[in-house]
């Protein structure tokens, strides 16, 4: 398998004629500080002492699956954003969020600083669970009580398993969870989990989980969605990506 890249908005900023090649981002970057939070859990980035731009890149976690009704978890959803250094007076917390647990729990947002609606704060939503009935684009934020407006459904995780969600996500948003079928697909959010199916797939973010397939039913990090069916998967755990230029 041909391993992704992490750095879409790093890729765009300081490598124009980026090829998909990681060894041109880790060239334009040497000049950059970055921090990577891969792991579950809270965590604290620390202010660099130079630098003039913040780019902030999260990741939600995906839905877990449901069994045995074939229902796979939506996948997490990608957010970017740039923010001048001196917006921070000094360290920022950083929430990775955990995969949605397997039957059917929704998937986890990742959030830097304060988080969405706050100047410097992001805010990556996690993917819906498998649960029918839950459809349309958004629906992990939906499922976490978020109101829907234009700039939040941008951000938000895909769609639970349903019979309406099993389409492919936003460029950001994340694929849908399957009913019965594959899983929804995402450029730059997880993949949805597959519902007795393959998983669908991601360019820059993990693809969702096949069933049936004990091995292969967890969705990839960072955002991919469980999937559902003869093996319920865990979502993908979240992922956030702090450089400093």
């Amino acid at each position: 398998m041909t391993e992704k890249v992490f750095y879409p908005a790093i890729a765009t900023l300081v490598a124009p004629g980026f090829t998909g090649d990681a060894t041109n981002v880790s060239a334009a970057a040497t000049t950059s500080n970055i921090q990577t939070f891969a792991s579950v859990g809270p965590f604290t980035w620390t202010k660099p002492s130079s630098g003039a731009i913040v780019l902030v890149e999260a990741w939600g976690s995906g839905g877990a699956g449901s069994a045995p009704a074939g229902n796979g978890g939506g996948g997490g959803a990608y957010v970017f954003n740039f923010f001048p250094i001196a917006t921070y007076p000094g360290p920022q917390t950083v929430t990775v969020g955990a995969g949605g647990v397997a039957p059917g729990g929704n998937g986890n947002s990742s959030v830097f600083g304060p988080g969405v609606g706050s100047t410097g704060g992001v805010t990556a939503y996690g993917g819906g669970g498998g649960t029918p009935g839950i459809g349309g684009s958004g629906a992990g934020m939906a499922a976490a009580g978020v109101p829907s407006s234009t700039t939040v459904v941008l951000q938000g995780g895909g769609a639970g398993g349903g019979t309406r969600s099993s389409g492919s996500g936003v460029i950001f948003g994340g694929g849908g969870g399957a009913e019965n079928s594959a899983g929804g697909s995402s450029v730059y959010g997880g993949g949805g989990g597959g519902g007795d199916d393959v998983g669908g797939p991601s360019i820059y973010g993990g693809d969702g989980g096949a069933s049936p397939s004990a091995l292969l039913a967890p969705g990839q990090q960072p955002g991919g969605g469980g999937a559902g069916g003869s093996f319920a998967g865990t979502g993908g755990a979240g992922l956030v990506i702090v450089t400093t230029f």
